[in-house]
């Protein structure tokens, strides 16, 4: 990794690590406030918007790509911002999309809480009515700072959206429960909004030909993004059918950790795929993709879990502390930590199949995933081995998942060490996760002092790490 890439992906990571941090004290505060049952209710309202979030056909997809190619980032020339206004005509033809299919949902959905008795239902309904668009729009207004190279900005706004939805949602909570949690998200939705509306093109323009060239990139990842949210959500929908909403809502706890390790992967994502996009043209996409798994994706696998593992020591004390209810949640959380490192392979692999053109395979490897995560979870339901299998169960559709994508890139690149670099990617996750799984059985203790004796031999154990770790920064002393 170069030395600038790991610059940006650090001074962006620390925004996006702060946002981050204030939607996961969204998710604790909420989990307190409305307690398990109300919580679940929340959660499926937050995973019916990703599902009719397919409706767009992975869309922002295929903008990214064609936006970054656009402006051509790495390409000297013009200036950014005449390079940047390239980008425009595709923004505009995105926003003209979004609206007619978004406005038509949302309407669609509001009418239909009228004509439904579940309260509940009624709520979830209503909500996607007034806040569906708004939404969408404001992931499409992320993706187009992140496909223009406005990271700084692309920062600012995370941080404070984030800050809006965390105030918005909590202190609403406190006063009207999830009512008020619902219409916190609403306001804050539309708040985000008038705050991009200054740096994005959301002046709708329809046009049928730059539609068609976004979503010829984007609907081989609609089709995959439709199965890879099956089998990352399926696990919950299963949850809620065997023990409704309250224990949706105590494995949705544990989902929030895996989410907030998953968000590590997606910083470096974005810092990376305009990079690769727009170097399709001038190195060509085998090289670029062979770049892209030796300068990024190795070190991603071999230092991301070992920073996950030691984040998952906390974990106990910080739920038994504060949310002392939620104590079955811990070991569930404890694994979805992990599912981070799969999250980041598949999501920078297929960054780099799309530069090699081979993205329609992901769709099948989508599939599989979702097959066995579905009969996963209801197996282990059945047998009554609870949330923590099922935990299990996800860690492993999301882990083998990107084990998959990124073997297709590798072998797409042309490399001859397929073993070696499915190995390099596999063991340091593997090692890391049996240290934890080992030293928090043989020292339960819930105690500060005992996390501490168990953190600090965790590190101490990390030492065949050490020459993996060692060998890569000589080598990346040398490239500089």
């Amino acid at each position: 990794m170069s030395e600038g890439r790991a610059r940006r992906i650090l001074s962006y990571g620390v925004a996006r690590g702060i946002a981050e941090g204030l939607l996961a004290a969204r998710g604790l505060l909420l989990a307190a406030l409305l307690g398990p049952s109300a919580f679940g209710v929340w959660t499926l309202f937050r995973v019916a918007g990703r599902y009719l979030g397919l409706a767009e056909l992975a869309l922002r997809r295929g903008m990214e790509y064609e936006a970054a190619r656009a402006v051509e980032i790495q390409r000297p020339g013009p200036q950014r911002g005449e390079r940047q206004s390239s980008a425009v005509p595709l923004g505009r033809a995105a926003v003209a999309f979004l609206v007619r299919l978004y406005g038509t949902i949302g309407v669609a959905a509001f009418l239909a809480s009228f004509f439904v008795a579940d309260p509940g239902t009624v709520l979830v309904l209503r909500a996607l009515g007034l806040t569906l668009l708004a939404e969408r729009l404001w992931l499409f207004a992320l993706a187009y700072m992140r496909s223009t190279g406005g990271l700084r900005r692309l920062a600012i706004l995370e941080v404070t959206g984030a800050a809006l939805h965390l105030l918005l949602v909590t202190i609403l909570a406190v006063r009207w429960g999830l009512v008020g949690a619902l219409i916190g998200f609403a306001l804050a939705c539309f708040a985000n909004m008038a705050l991009v509306r200054p740096h994005v093109p959301l002046r709708p323009a329809i046009s049928t030909p730059l539609l068609r060239r976004m979503l010829r990139v984007g609907l081989p990842f609609g089709i995959t993004i439709a199965l890879a949210l099956g089998f990352q959500t399926v696990d919950r929908l299963v949850v809620a059918a065997f023990g409704g909403t309250t224990l949706l809502g105590y494995y949705a706890l544990a989902l929030s950790f895996g989410a907030m390790a998953a968000s590590g992967a997606s910083v470096i994502r974005t810092v990376v795929f305009p990079e690769v996009y727009g170097g399709v043209g001038h190195s060509g996409g085998v090289q670029t993709t062979a770049d892209l798994i030796e300068d990024t994706i190795l070190p991603f696998a071999l230092a991301y879990p070992a920073l996950l593992g030691l984040a998952s020591f906390a974990i106990g004390p910080t739920i038994r502390y504060f949310l002392p209810e939620y104590e079955s949640a811990v070991w569930p959380a404890r694994i979805m930590l992990f599912a981070g490192v799969g999250v980041g392979l598949s999501d920078l692999g297929s960054v780099g199949l799309v530069a090699v053109s081979r993205e329609r395979v992901l769709p099948a490897l989508a599939a599989v995933a979702f097959v066995f995560n579905l009969a996963f979870s209801v197996g282990v339901l059945q047998l009554g081995l609870g949330i923590t299998a099922v935990a299990a169960g996800a860690l492993l559709s999301r882990v083998g998942y990107g084990m998959a994508v990124l073997g297709v890139a590798a072998a797409a690149s042309g490399s001859r060490q397929l073993r070696q670099v499915l190995g390099r990617s596999i063991l340091p996750l593997a090692y890391t996760l049996a240290l934890v799984v080992a030293l928090q059985t043989a020292m339960p203790g819930r105690g500060g002092r005992s996390t501490l004796i168990s953190a600090l031999a965790y590190v101490v154990l990390l030492g065949p790490l050490f020459p993996a770790a060692r060998r890569e920064f000589q080598r990346r002393r040398q490239d500089a």
